[in-house]
C-alpha cells in the first residue's frame, strides 16, 4: 500500500517537522507515506475565502488519482480510531 500525506502549506514550525519526520521514520521502507506539500495560494485582507478554499480543494484533487482511496482529517470530522483506520 502506498500513502501520500498531502497537506496545504509548506513553512511550517520546526516542531511540526520534527514531529512528521520522526512519525514517518516509523514506517516500514516499503510503505513509507510520500509527503506532498503544496503551496498555500496568496492571501490578502480582501480574499474571498470561498476561493481560497476551492483552490486548495483542486490542488489537492490533482494529487489523486482515481484509484486513490482518499481519508480526510478535519477538526470536525468523525474520530476513528487506529483499528478503524486501518
Amino acid at each position: 500500500m502506498k500513502l501520500k500525506l498531502i497537506v496545504i502549506g509548506q513553512k511550517h514550525p520546526s516542531w511540526v517537522q520534527d514531529g512528521c519526520e520522526e512519525y514517518l521514520k516509523r514506517f516500514p521502507a516499503q510503505s513509507k507515506p510520500q509527503l506532498i506539500e503544496l503551496p498555500l495560494p496568496r492571501r490578502s485582507k480582501a480574499s474571498d475565502l470561498a476561493k481560497l478554499k476551492a483552490q486548495e480543494a483542486e490542488s489537492i484533487l490533482q494529487q489523486i488519482g482515481r484509484q486513490d482511496h482518499m481519508v480526510l482529517l478535519e477538526i470536525t470530522g468523525k474520530p476513528f480510531s487506529t483499528p478503524d483506520l486501518s
